[in-house]
């Protein structure tokens, strides 16, 4: 049982960095080499405020698995990376808030961090499907 549970907890793992390889590689480049900078922002910000706290999800239940199966480090590495995506999609996905009177929001560098944040959290994931590999 004990290792299906870490098997289980390798695969929701492996989803989650499948997701944050995709979105900072591909989706979030090609979307600005293709389409005008308005409709990238717009599919970029539907896709973090979608995209990211269903892998935040899947983190969450990869440590949960995790730390059935044993591996209390990977459990706590995955439980991280499902808090950043939730701050991600939270502090850095661009809002429908209406525009501050006295001045400007600046929302052009917020693509370009949004998407650095994810591949940082890439590393964070890699060591949490390493850490349930091993079952550390």
């Amino acid at each position: 049982m004990s290792q299906f549970v870490q098997g289980l907890g390798l695969v929701l793992a492996a989803m989650v960095l499948g997701w944050t390889v995709l979105f900072s590689l591909v989706v979030s480049p090609q979307a600005f080499r293709t389409l005008d900078a308005g409709r990238a922002k717009r599919m970029i910000r539907d896709t973090m405020k979608r995209g990211h706290p269903l892998v935040a999800m899947m983190a969450a239940a990869a440590a949960a698995a995790a730390f059935f199966a044993g591996a209390v480090g990977g459990a706590v590495v995955m439980a991280s990376s499902a808090g950043l995506f939730l701050l991600a999609a939270y502090t850095l996905a661009p809002r429908d808030d209406p525009k501050v009177k006295a001045g400007t929001r600046k929302t052009d560098t917020a693509r370009v961090v949004a998407a650095m944040l994810t591949v940082m959290i890439t590393c964070v994931v890699i060591a949490g499907v390493v850490l349930i590999g091993m079952r550390i």
